[in-house]
């Protein structure tokens, strides 16, 4: 009798925590490798459609470009080639200069090739951008910083049941959080874009997966192409585009389109609704 009893609450416990709902489903196999499934995915999302809509209401990433200002007469043309290449010569005797190689190795979100090719002069800067957790174990309930946007919350466990165990979102989580008072404690995920840092080149994060980005710019075609891999524990991906669009803001990556502006990256699925996003990061 005493072991039946034991057999009968061993099952009801089981059953007890299998009615929690993991914080993360499993995404179909035809779902991109950049789209998550979260409990809260929808509320998640909305808040990614804010964002978006606040971000590029900026326009960071509309410069100036020689090819497209009001210059009608061939003859102004050609004073402002020749004033550049006499720039060019006296800066550098013909030589393109350490800064402004790196513009061409890491081109500019908004440009075209040919007016990173022509620029006279580049700043090159990290990202003040990123992502990280914010919160404290055991009883974590710190809120995003002023100039960060608030992203997800994570307990750290698989349920907010007192006896919850472990499952960190990710690596960078740490240890989690307490669910003595069920689901009142938790860690929030925060991201930073930097309106300066207007590159294509260098590290990403991505906003809903975590996953660390390093994508490489290359200056071909009317605005460039470029090449990005996912370096994740448990994924491995690259995938590369060419940069398109009319500001040249526009990519098709790991089966999304993305609009880009300085220091962040908006994904669309095939819906047009947006599903991640991507904020330039210096880690």
């Amino acid at each position: 009798m005493y072991t039946l009893l034991r057999i009968l609450t061993s099952i009801l416990l089981i059953a007890f925590a299998n009615s929690y709902v993991s914080d993360y489903v499993e995404k179909s196999s035809e779902a991109s490798i950049e789209e998550t499934n979260w409990v809260d995915e929808k509320e998640i999302r909305d808040r990614l459609s804010v964002i978006a809509a606040e971000k590029f209401s900026h326009h960071y990433h509309e410069h100036p470009q020689i090819e497209v200002q009001n210059v009608t007469k061939t003859k102004s043309r050609s004073v402002i080639r020749s004033a550049v290449e006499k720039t060019r010569r006296k800066r550098d005797g013909g030589i393109v200069s350490g800064p402004v190689a790196t513009a061409l190795v890491t081109g500019m979100i908004g440009m075209t090739a040919k007016t990173v090719a022509e620029l006279t002069s580049f700043n090159p800067r990290l990202s003040e951008g990123g992502c990280e957790w914010f919160g404290t174990a055991p009883l974590c309930n710190f809120p995003c910083p002023s100039d960060y946007d608030y992203i997800r919350a994570n307990n750290g466990r698989c349920s907010s049941w007192w006896l919850s165990g472990f499952c960190s979102p990710d690596p960078s989580f740490g240890k989690p959080c307490s669910t003595i008072l069920g689901d009142y404690f938790s860690k929030r995920f925060c991201c930073k874009s930097d309106p300066m840092e207007c590159t294509w080149s260098g590290r990403w994060m991505g906003a809903n997966t975590a996953h660390n980005i390093y994508c490489r710019y290359d200056n071909v075609g009317k605005c460039g192409t470029i090449d990005c891999s996912i370096n994740h524990f448990t994924l491995k991906a690259q995938n590369s585009s060419e940069i398109t669009g009319d500001r040249c803001d526009r990519l098709e990556l790991f089966g999304l389109r993305g609009k880009a502006t300085c220091g962040y990256i908006a994904w669309f699925n095939e819906d047009g609704h947006i599903v991640n996003s991507w904020y330039k990061t210096r880690r």
